[in-house]
């Protein structure tokens, strides 16, 4: 069950989940908010007060030329990415990036013609995530934000990598939102840090350092042109930003547990490689950049070859006979990527390069079935491939 508030007025509404996300929770508040939006709940602080709850980070205003510099390079880099007159979807999730992206995209909206809406995913993962919804929507207000969409994901289905299928969710109704109100440009706070982290958790689980899901190009689930403004920005410079503009944040407790690998390598492996081989993230995130780019070559070029198929129902007996004359004469960069993009129709979600190349072995091969993560099946049926769970 969700609801919506339009020009201050709650509709109650219902949105049927899909099988991929569940039952989920979906709220828009719209209209030309101000920072006079009423905001009462105990548990977060309205970013404009002087209080602050222990889930909270706020930092007093900077005056030192190295803080001032700061703010100069996180708007120089949202001018620099963000065309003049843009309609923007800004990805908030609460945390300093985030709340630091929109904040320098207010500030400049009135000089750029930027029109700003907002969008908040709440993965239910944690006691404190719906706290961070009802901080963003307050946020959006104070700022005078022009729509502020919060969504609330349903269980992680079976057998599915839960950090995985959380960005393929939140990509999918970032897409979701952006073309039902027709903004041009999905943005989002990643930065330098977030690069580095990137390619080592990828490395170290043995997965493509930049898939599409994660880039917004072929086989992306969100549709729509995302902009990163913030890719050559360390996350330093934007908490120095937060600090001059005296905004507050939502800390993410998890971030600081080493369970998960992503903190592990922030935590452990990152001051470890700088350290012991004076390795910088400046470095690594050029390299990771350059991976990026050559891997969204390759997608391109896998993206290009389907076209056979844009006709075909998928699954279907020629679809299926085409695409196993697509595969086989491809490279082996390019195998696992087709098969990748061509099952999206029926899967959902890209493979990665390891489910891809079991995939093309299923395909060109004789066995009768094959099974996706998640407890989804692929069964081979008089020349057709059919999903059945």
């Amino acid at each position: 069950m969700g609801r919506s508030v339009v020009g201050g007025k709650r509709r109650g509404s219902q949105r049927r989940g899909s099988q991929r996300s569940g039952q989920s929770q979906r709220l828009t508040h719209s209209g030309n908010l101000s920072a006079s939006s009423d905001y009462s709940d105990p548990s977060v602080s309205c970013p404009r007060s002087s209080g602050c709850d222990s889930g909270i980070s706020r930092l007093g205003p900077g005056s030192s030329p190295a803080t001032s510099l700061a703010s100069q390079t996180t708007l120089r880099a949202i001018i620099h990415t963000i065309p003049r007159g843009s309609r923007l979807l800004v990805a908030v999730s609460g945390g300093v990036d985030s709340v630091c992206l929109l904040t320098g995209l207010v500030r400049l909206a009135t000089k750029r013609a930027y029109y700003i809406e907002a969008a908040h995913v709440d993965h239910a993962s944690r006691q404190e995530s719906g706290a961070d919804a009802v901080f963003v929507e307050a946020l959006c207000a104070q700022l005078g934000v022009r729509a502020c969409h919060l969504h609330r994901l349903g269980s992680v289905p079976s057998g599915m990598n839960k950090e995985a299928w959380w960005r393929n969710e939140r990509y999918r109704f970032f897409g979701e939102v952006a073309a039902q109100r027709s903004l041009e440009f999905v943005v989002t706070a990643h930065h330098r840090d977030d690069l580095v982290e990137t390619i080592l958790s990828r490395l170290i689980m043995n997965r493509e350092v930049n898939g599409p899901e994660y880039e917004g190009g072929e086989g992306c689930l969100c549709p729509s042109p995302i902009r990163r403004p913030f890719l050559s920005v360390p996350k330093e410079t934007l908490v120095a930003a937060a600090r001059e503009w005296v905004v507050q944040w939502r800390d993410d407790p998890t971030n600081s547990e080493v369970t998960y690998t992503r903190n592990r390598v922030r935590h452990r492996l990152i001051p470890y490689l700088s350290q012991e081989f004076g390795v910088t993230t400046e470095a690594l995130a050029e390299q990771s950049t350059r991976l990026s780019e050559d891997a969204q070559f390759l997608w391109s070029l896998s993206a290009d070859r389907l076209a056979p198929l844009e006709q075909m129902e998928a699954g279907g007996i020629a679809w299926t006979r085409e695409l196993r004359a697509l595969v086989s004469g491809a490279p082996s960069a390019l195998q696992w990527r087709i098969a990748s993009l061509a099952l999206l129709p029926l899967v959902g979600y890209p493979l990665g390069p390891r489910h891809g190349a079991r995939f093309v072995r299923f395909l060109l091969g004789s066995r009768r079935e094959f099974q996706c993560a998640g407890g989804i099946v692929i069964v081979r049926q008089q020349g057709c491939l059919i999903r059945i769970a």
